[in-house]
């Protein structure tokens, strides 16, 4: 799942990469309707579901549906506070399978963010004013 979306590059680029499908979530119409455009374009509207919604209420409605996701990926606009109320839903974590991975990408100024303790922090590194980090669910002994 991406969220946050926007073009849809990481989830593209995941599918390209052999992911069997991906939920993209962006509440912007534009970029909806862009990211629909090109799913279409490329042929993989089986492999797609892209809601137009704000972040919380898709959370909540996917959430409600039992879906649960292997990847996720929380890329909101620099210096909001999405990823700390995205990470404050009592419930969001509960998107991501055990050995699931989450993927923050966020302004390097910001405060890490915190992750409860059934994930552990398998990445982390600042590229100029970006910080990506990535998180595990479940005890799992892969590093990268």
């Amino acid at each position: 799942m991406e969220l946050f979306a926007g073009t849809g590059a990481f989830g593209l680029e995941a599918l390209s990469r052999g992911a069997a499908a991906v939920t993209f979530v962006d509440r912007d119409r534009e970029a909806a309707e862009a990211l629909t455009k090109t799913v279409d374009f490329f042929g993989i509207r089986g492999q797609v579901s892209i809601l137009g919604r704000d972040a919380l209420e898709a959370i909540a409605g996917l959430l409600d549906k039992g879906q649960r996701f292997d990847l996720v990926f929380l890329d909101p606009p620099y210096r909001s506070d999405w990823i700390l109320r995205a990470l404050s839903m009592p419930r969001f974590f509960d998107l991501i399978e055990y050995g699931g991975l989450l993927v923050v990408e966020h302004d390097a100024a910001m405060p890490e963010p915190a992750v409860p303790g059934d994930f552990s922090r398998r990445f982390a590194r600042k590229y100029g004013g970006t910080r990506v980090e990535i998180f595990q669910r479940g005890n799992l002994d892969v590093r990268d």
